[in-house]
């Protein structure tokens, strides 16, 4: 790694090494989130140099644990739920976890996929074994900046006042069609059955959060 692509500083005589990683190339264009892999050769780093961390407000890879308190591009990652392997990277960025919804609302995240596969959002009443596709087809991703959006219901009237769970999971081509087949199926009966979730692509982890229902 060349010497001007790190910035070394000593704290309580240990030393914290920073990566000003390079933005990870996923399908022909760059990454909003920095990768983990390789970023940090050294040992383990002092919890109390985490504060003067934050304070350096540059893509920011800590030993492989990237803090909540490092700034990300500007955006805390605390922010967000975020799910990170390697040439996959997923976040739900609103609503929050514990943030209270009305019957729909437009949620919005950051992904980088892998060729080939497909982002899909996913509701449903906290407890249900099922899930139920939202935003009428697989997300789409802006190729520029790596952010998405889609249109979440929760549920019905009767179910105000009570949790739900939206989940965000990355697909392979073959279970993309399966989902794309239930959608159409769907509207053309107006009923939307809980389905199981699909099993993730491999090396992508889904993001779940909860929310609570109020209107």
């Amino acid at each position: 790694m060349p010497k001007s692509n790190m910035t070394t500083f000593a704290y309580a005589k240990q030393h914290l090494t920073i990566r000003r990683c390079g933005r990870p190339r996923s399908a022909g264009r760059p990454s909003s989130a920095p990768t983990l892999a390789g970023c940090c050769p050294f040992g383990g780093i002092p919890s109390k140099a985490l504060s003067k961390a934050s304070k350096l407000k540059v893509w920011l890879v800590i030993c492989g644990a990237v803090t909540a308190n490092a700034l990300c591009c500007g955006g805390a990652w605390a922010a967000a739920e975020k799910a990170q392997t390697a040439g996959c990277s997923l976040s739900i960025t609103s609503p929050t976890g514990g943030e209270n919804v009305d019957g729909m609302k437009l949620a919005s995240g950051e992904a980088t996929l892998p060729p080939g596969t497909f982002l899909w959002l996913f509701a449903h009443l906290k407890g249900q074994s099922g899930w139920v596709p939202q935003g009428g087809g697989p997300t789409s991703i802006d190729p520029d900046t790596g952010l998405w959006n889609a249109m979440i219901t929760y549920g019905e009237p009767p179910n105000i006042g009570f949790d739900f769970e939206v989940l965000a999971e990355v697909v392979t081509g073959s279970a993309d069609a399966q989902l794309v087949k239930y959608v159409s199926e769907a509207n053309e009966t107006n009923r939307f059955p809980p389905i199981p979730a699909p099993t993730p692509a491999p090396n992508c982890r889904g993001v779940k959060i909860t929310v609570h229902k109020v209107s």
